[in-house]
C-alpha cells in the first residue's frame, strides 16, 4: 500500500494514464487486462488490487469519466489472473504445499480452469 500511495503522489500514476488514455479504448482494454492478470499472478491477487485500484482512480480523473465499469472488470482480471500460479493467491499456496508439484507443473495444471474463467469474465 505504501509503495501504491509512493506512486501516487510521485505522479506516476498520473504519467502512465495520460499514455493508457491516448490508446483506443480496446487497445486500453485489453492493455490494463493483461498487466492486471500479470501482476495478480506474480505479486498475489491483493497486493495487484492496491496499484490497479489507485491507478483506475487516476485514469479516472484524468479522462473525466467515471470508470467504475473497468474497476469491476479488472477486480475480476486481477482474480482470475491469481488463479494462474501457485504464488496469485493464499488458496493456491495451501494446494501448491499439500501436493508435490514444480512451479511449472503447477501452472500447466492450473491453465485449462485459467483459460474457462477468462471465458465466463
Amino acid at each position: 500500500m505504501l509503495i501504491s500511495k509512493l506512486l501516487e503522489s510521485s505522479g506516476a500514476f498520473s504519467r502512465i494514464s495520460g499514455r493508457i488514455i491516448s490508446l483506443s479504448g480496446w487497445k486500453m482494454l485489453l492493455l490494463l487486462l493483461m498487466v492486471s492478470e500479470l501482476a495478480a499472478a506474480i505479486l498475489m491477487n491483493d497486493t495487484a488490487l492496491f496499484f490497479v485500484i489507485p491507478l483506475i482512480v487516476t485514469l479516472s480523473r484524468v479522462a473525466k469519466t467515471d470508470l467504475l465499469d473497468l474497476a469491476i472488470i479488472l477486480t475480476v482480471a486481477v482474480n482470475v489472473g491469481s488463479a494462474l500460479t501457485p504464488i496469485g493467491n493464499p488458496q493456491n499456496i495451501i494446494i501448491w504445499n499439500h501436493f508435490p508439484l514444480s512451479f511449472r507443473e503447477f501452472i500447466t495444471a492450473m491453465f485449462p480452469f485459467f483459460l474457462l474463467s477468462k471465458g465466463s469474465s
